[in-house]
């Protein structure tokens, strides 16, 4: 069993009756902790007095909130329309619908996060496993569909265990202009790309059809998801979608702290850039020691063993650090210890955290880990 712990403030937790960093999760910006504030003043000042909607969107749920939250998504990621999740994990499954009327065929990163997975299963059409990261890959298995023109691809924008990203410029260039772009960006959405609009933005507007799913968990510290792209695909799914249609909504008081902390970071370029200015801290002396550059703020370890996997947490404890140990789909025999760090961080802290690691790689208690050691091709 899991031991909980309880937050001290957005840098430290009690965690066995200890204080320690918390390098974990998914809270890059730390917005969770300026979305409490925002749910306050809500609060405060007479919010609707009700959390949950108790109903669909489509039959008697609907909330002004949730329609001003999509076009503030779709404005602040540039994309045509948006449609509200209640879940991130939900935001992929919403397309199922639309793939299995649409899809002949589906190109799926061999390490795409299950919601990707089930969404592949959903669509009851061929599913064709790529090398990961490899557009390579992806061109040589579009010889076994019967064209391209109703082929999708699925796959992550950053995939969340180790921090890679998929290079969506080289699958675009590549890639037959027809083949649609599914992206599940819920690690890149506010973190990364042009303004933190995400790895979608780093493609050129209007040349390929793409959707994008994302989560407002991660870089707005809310909860819920969104999916992104061409207003007729979502009006259709809106309308004919049966995941879309049957599930309860997010509460409208987290949708407003969503868009509250949404406007916020619109208006407040530089605290992506302190996310980026600790990521540099901490490259700068891993990669001295690694070889190894990291893109995004997300670096995992994992141990050799059983016994290294007992030292490794130890040196962690013994340096102030919650051991963020985990077991996950595509990990190692004795786990992974999962590491991210955030704005809330101070650059001596992930200097710590850096310098740390790079000793437990050294002295041979932990590896560096990756999805896949194979150069993208």
């Amino acid at each position: 069993m899991i031991t909980p712990w309880e937050a001290i403030d957005a840098r430290r937790i009690r965690w066995n009756l200890q204080t320690y960093l918390y390098f974990a999760g998914c809270d890059y910006l730390r917005m969770s902790y300026h979305a409490l504030t925002e749910l306050h003043d809500l609060i405060d000042q007479g919010a609707p007095p009700f959390l949950s909607v108790g109903a669909s969107r489509s039959t008697t749920g609907e909330q002004s909130i949730y329609l001003e939250l999509e076009q503030s998504l779709s404005d602040y990621t540039l994309r045509e329309a948006a449609r509200l999740t209640g879940a991130g994990y939900l935001a992929s499954l919403s397309l199922a619908d639309h793939l299995r009327e649409k899809a002949s065929a589906i190109l799926l990163d061999q390490y795409a996060h299950p919601a990707l997975q089930d969404t592949a299963r959903l669509a009851q059409c061929p599913i064709h496993v790529y090398e990961h990261r490899s557009p390579t890959s992806a061109l040589k298995l579009l010889s076994r569909t019967e064209g391209s023109s109703s082929v999708f691809l699925l796959s992550d924008g950053v995939f969340g265990l180790d921090g890679s990203i998929m290079p969506v410029e080289r699958f675009h260039q590549l890639l037959p202009p027809e083949i649609t772009f599914l992206i599940d960006d819920a690690h890149g959405f506010g973190c990364h790309g042009p303004s933190g609009r995400g790895v979608s933005a780093l493609l050129p507007p209007h040349q390929r059809q793409i959707l994008t799913t994302a989560s407002l968990s991660k870089a707005l510290g809310c909860h819920g998801g969104v999916v992104l792209g061409d207003k007729k695909i979502l009006d259709s799914v809106s309308r004919q979608g049966h995941i879309w249609r049957g599930h309860t909504p997010l509460p409208p008081s987290i949708a407003y702290s969503a868009w509250r902390n949404l406007l916020w970071l619109k208006d407040h370029p530089d605290h992506l850039a302190s996310l980026k200015k600790r990521t540099a801290s901490f490259n700068a002396i891993w990669t001295a020691s690694q070889q190894s550059f990291l893109e995004f703020p997300i670096v995992a370890l994992f141990p050799p063993s059983q016994k290294a996997l007992q030292e490794v947490k130890q040196n962690l404890t013994e340096a102030g650090i919650y051991p963020p140990h985990i077991h996950y789909p595509h990990g190692a025999p004795h786990g992974l210890f999962r590491f991210s760090w955030s704005t809330a961080h101070t650059l001596e802290d992930v200097d710590l955290l850096a310098n740390t690691l790079s000793g437990l790689v050294s002295n041979g208690l932990a590896n560096h880990f990756k999805l896949s050691c194979n150069p993208v091709s």
